[in-house]
């Protein structure tokens, strides 16, 4: 909601859908996507008629397009056009084909942290002959795809999930078939949408007289606090628990220094030899440093903005610190359990007696002392790895949720 209110004398919260056109389109395309942004108004203004419904549109005509476009950069365009101009959600339109990690050409994608959507016509066009009945033909049955994939992007963002029905605007879509039989979403879901839209469309805090004149630091934590169910939403999205398997240069890197350090007498000797507590405090200090060296190091929190506290960007501004630190301390649990597992089963004692000569007693205390140690000293160097993933395809595994 962009301004502070309901609409004048009739109590209705405001919702603003931003519908950005990027690049030059030719004309069936552009006309395809014009007549989807009033379908989808006359549509939602007839299931939410408690709710104001604004698509505002606005065109960047002049935006440099590869041939083939990453999903992750036009949805950082469409999440800044949406925190600059103060929509609740962003849905971009493009004729240029995607290039996804999951999907190697998806028609859509999604990120609830920046609450945006991508989607290109590429790939939605029927391919019909360009007579003027056909490019009528071929306008109008873009048009429908289109409208099916932004509805679908609308549920996710709103917190529906997929279901098994074909004709469900949630139905985990394969084929272009599949994507022109959809047709509605059941009652349940819309009740679903509509109590998240609710809160999405309240009046946001730098809106309020209250919070005009507190602390950044307090104005984010209250928040994150209102928007704990988006937040959670975001993370869970992100899976950050599958980043040792989706990040290979992390997870190289991570079991690289395992085995090194598992193949070390001095590495033994050092973990055993660690207390409780120090053990704890080392495996603490090393998650929260690799997780903002991460962060910082892969410029995830980067984003050009104006000055000033922002509602909005609250989901991504503590999302994504909270998916890496997820992520990492998945890749620290593995390597605590491996170095743990293996130390235990396949390490003759007599080589551990002899490796860590300086510990009195060797028992299930020092060989956990080791495998924080272990874990902390690999998760340092998995760091170092994740450094060096490129750029774009991190913020893709942070923020991107689905590809369609």
């Amino acid at each position: 909601m962009s301004d502070s209110e309901t609409v004048a004398g009739t109590g209705r919260q405001i919702v603003e859908i931003g519908w950005v056109l990027v690049g030059r389109m030719e004309d069936a395309d552009l006309q395809a996507a014009l007549r989807t942004r009033e379908q989808i108004l006359s549509r939602l203004n007839r299931v939410f008629p408690e709710f104001e419904w604004r698509l505002p549109l606005t065109m960047h005509e002049e935006f440099f397009l590869e041939l083939q476009e990453r999903v992750i950069r036009l949805l950082d365009v469409a999440g800044t056009d949406r925190d600059l101009r103060h929509w609740d959600f962003a849905v971009l339109i493009t004729e240029t084909p995607l290039v996804g990690q999951e999907k190697a050409t998806p028609w859509a994608a999604l990120s609830t942290a920046l609450g945006a959507a991508v989607i290109s016509t590429a790939r939605l066009d029927p391919g019909v002959s360009r007579t003027a009945s056909d490019d009528a033909e071929r306008t109008r049955t873009m048009a429908q795809r289109i409208e099916t994939l932004a509805l679908h992007c609308l549920g996710h963002l709103t917190g529906l999930e997929h279901e098994g029905s074909l004709t469900n605007c949630m139905f985990d879509f394969q084929t272009i078939e599949e994507l022109d039989q959809s047709q509605r979403f059941e009652a349940q879901q819309l009740e679903q949408m509509r109590s998240s839209l609710r809160e999405i469309a309240d009046q946001r805090l730098e809106e309020q007289a209250l919070y005009q004149r507190v602390s950044s630091a307090s104005f984010y934590f209250r928040s994150a606090w209102v928007n704990r169910r988006e937040l959670l939403r975001a993370i869970l999205k992100a899976e950050p628990w599958l980043f040792p398997i989706r990040l290979s240069r992390l997870a190289f890197a991570a079991v690289s220094a395992l085995v090194i350090l598992l193949m070390t007498a001095e590495s033994w000797e050092l973990g055993m030899s660690l207390s409780g507590v120090a053990a704890s405090s080392l495996s603490a200090i090393c998650l929260l440093g690799t997780t903002g060296y991460i962060v910082l190091q892969q410029r995830l929190l980067v984003r050009r903005l104006p000055h000033g506290v922002q509602e909005q960007r609250v989901i991504a501004l503590v999302s994504i610190p909270v998916i890496v630190l997820l992520g990492i301390f998945t890749t620290f649990l593995i390597l605590f359990a491996a170095t743990l597992t293996v130390g235990m089963t396949l390490f003759h004692r007599s080589v551990v007696e002899n490796w860590a000569a300086s510990v009195q007693q060797i028992g299930l205390p020092q060989y956990l002392s080791l495998a924080a140690h272990v874990a902390s000293v690999a998760l340092v160097i998995a760091a170092l790895g994740a450094s060096l993933e490129d750029q774009r395809y991190f913020r893709h595994v942070t923020l991107v949720d689905e590809e369609i």
